[in-house]
């Protein structure tokens, strides 16, 4: 199977540099700007897709999108090649998006900041493109049940089920509500609405589901309190059986320390899940759009903020009855946030991030890490029966 190529430019880079650390790789920089809050997906032949973002500072509270792309992008991780697919992507610059590839290589897109000319208002399209197929991105006809989001997360359940949990509103704040999408039929079904789990509203957080599509992990993130406005960043993690889905039955488990926002959901193939990256910062207010206000807001938080490269694992064969461990204090590449991250052939991959609270100080690295699981030492474990 190979990627059907639709493109305006082709950069070929050197191959991957020597090991560090536990044997991370950096690659040759990317043809892509600096940028942050890309989201990369893979396909079934180990081709990662590399979806929009941000180039600029983008103005924490206030969601400007005025520097967002729509670039899009496919890598070849052994090649250490990137392919440029922008020419043919018909949907607005985004930031704070959602993306996941069904089984048959269907990339579907979920929502985003902003719509243009309007920083507050979210998007709330659904866009599917097939690259190994070929043909052009699709608007999907489908209402989904609540306003525009972005921050939000996405999973992929039985092949056919997009599973999207929490987000930012910018009329209701930060979210607790689960709800799927059949990609059969493009109907929505709310499981729980905002408010109703036992955990702390988020965005900027992350979900994943178990490869038995038993178990729904949500983790880590930033949450606003509804009455005070203050933002917290948080390290909880979370877990409910879906096949008797109920509000009661969700349990916490061991979660990330410090908390933090942006961290990244990475599939190995043995059935762990990885994570790293993110950022924390202390408990803060954010109660004006004051331009003023707002930057010497982000001057002050920008130093106190920790930026991570530790990574974190977590076995979901076993249901994640135990919760993340910590399995590498601090890799080679610098510590950051809203990176994209995902896998190929056993790889973790890191794109790109930030360095700076309110956006700025972009990135457009590339790291891979081979044999993942051999080198944290992940092997398989029982199927939890709890």
């Amino acid at each position: 199977m190979r990627l059907v190529v639709t493109m305006t430019l082709v950069t070929a880079v050197a191959c991957w540099g020597p090991k560090t650390g536990l044997g991370w790789q950096q690659g040759a920089t990317p043809p892509w700007p600096a940028h942050t809050g890309s989201i990369c997906t893979t396909l079934s032949n180990g081709t990662v897709i590399l979806l929009g973002g941000q180039r600029g500072d983008h103005g924490g509270g206030q969601f400007e999108a005025a520097n967002c792309t729509n670039q899009v992008y496919s890598f070849e991780v052994e090649e250490d090649t990137w392919i440029n697919h922008t020419e043919v992507v018909p949907w607005t610059k985004r930031w704070g998006h959602s993306a996941v590839t069904t089984p048959d290589d269907m990339v579907w897109m979920f929502f985003g900041c902003c719509e243009p000319d309007s920083p507050r208002i979210m998007l709330n399209d659904v866009w599917t493109w097939n690259p190994v197929l070929g043909g052009p991105w699709k608007q999907m006809d489908t209402k989904h049940p609540f306003e525009g989001l972005e921050a939000t997360s996405a999973a992929l359940r039985n092949g056919d089920e997009i599973w999207i949990v929490g987000g930012w509103s910018s009329s209701r704040g930060t979210l607790s509500q689960v709800e799927y999408l059949s990609t059969t039929t493009l109907q929505w079904t709310v499981k729980s609405d905002t408010h109703k789990a036992p955990w702390q509203t988020r965005a900027n957080h992350a979900t994943a589901i178990s490869p038995d599509n038993e178990w729904l992990f949500v983790f880590g993130g930033q949450h606003r309190d509804w009455k005070t406005g203050r933002w917290t960043r948080i390290g909880d993690t979370w877990r409910v059986r879906l096949s008797d889905y109920s509000l009661s039955a969700w349990q916490e488990i061991n979660g990330l320390e410090p908390g933090r926002a942006s961290p990244t959901a990475i599939y190995l193939p043995n059935g762990w899940l990885i994570t790293t990256g993110g950022h924390y910062v202390p408990e803060h207010a954010m109660d004006s759009a004051e331009e003023d206000y707002v930057k010497n807001m982000h001057d002050d938080m920008h130093k106190q903020t920790l930026w991570f490269n530790d990574v974190w694992a977590l076995d979901m064969s076993t249901g994640g009855r135990s919760g993340f461990k910590l399995v590498e204090k601090e890799a080679p590449w610098i510590g950051r946030d809203d990176q994209a991250s995902c896998e190929s052939g056993g790889s973790i991959l890191v794109f790109g991030g930030g360095r700076k609270y309110g956006g700025g100080d972009y990135l457009n690295d590339a790291w891979r890490l081979p044999n993942a699981a051999s080198v944290y030492h992940l092997g398989a474990g029982q199927r939890d029966e709890m």
